[in-house]
């Protein structure tokens, strides 16, 4: 394994993430099947995971010892991939009906910090790249700035919706009621970050 590799298993781990998620909202009868569940629930941790192995190698790979700011930004954007990937694991024993400790704060602050140390280790990372004119991950990095900001905002309103009304819902959730908002901002995200591990994969 290398960080070019790591990059490409980051690209099909988003893909999935967010076809899986599309499928699951405009086709929730597939998810009825306990096998089927039970399959995405495993290749949906297996993505989240493939991201956490990213930032691990770019943090070793990739950043030098002088960059300081950009160390720091990684190794927070590793700990806020964990918290994302604890959430996907914390999926495996209910579908495979074991008992757990079901905590829907949890379900809620985890993408939220998430997104917060993801948009910190893009600011920094654009920050590093601002000044070198030759590179084409100044627009895919700034991009994916534009992408985790509104990750952020979302997660949130997510977080605040919940502590004032007790009610919980992921923002895909929201695609139904408000299918102009929802779906074209959803696929915004998604493309930020694809185009960020793609032009990063065709740099290495």
């Amino acid at each position: 394994m290398n960080l070019k590799n790591a990059t490409l298993f980051s690209i099909i781990g988003i893909s999935y993430i967010f076809i899986s998620r599309t499928v699951a909202t405009f086709f929730p009868d597939i998810f009825t099947n306990l096998v089927v569940t039970r399959i995405n629930t495993l290749l949906s941790l297996l993505a989240s995971l493939a991201i956490v192995v990213f930032y691990i190698y770019f943090y070793k790979d990739y950043v030098s010892e002088k960059q300081i700011a950009l160390k720091n930004a990684s190794l927070f954007a590793i700990i806020g991939s964990i918290a994302v990937l604890l959430l996907f694991l914390k999926g495996i024993p209910v579908v495979f009906n074991l008992y757990v400790f079901r905590s829907q704060v949890f379900n809620i602050i985890a993408p939220w910090i998430g997104s917060i140390f993801s948009l910190y280790f893009f600011i920094i990372f654009y920050k590093e790249t601002i000044h070198n004119l030759q590179s084409k991950l100044k627009l895919a990095i700034l991009l994916a700035v534009i992408g985790s900001s509104l990750s952020t905002l979302i997660r949130t309103f997510i977080l605040f919706n919940y502590f004032y009304s007790g009610k919980f819902k992921w923002f895909w959730d929201y695609s139904i009621k408000f299918p102009l908002i929802v779906i074209p901002i959803s696929v915004f995200m998604f493309f930020t970050s694809f185009y960020f591990f793609l032009t990063f994969y065709k740099e290495q």
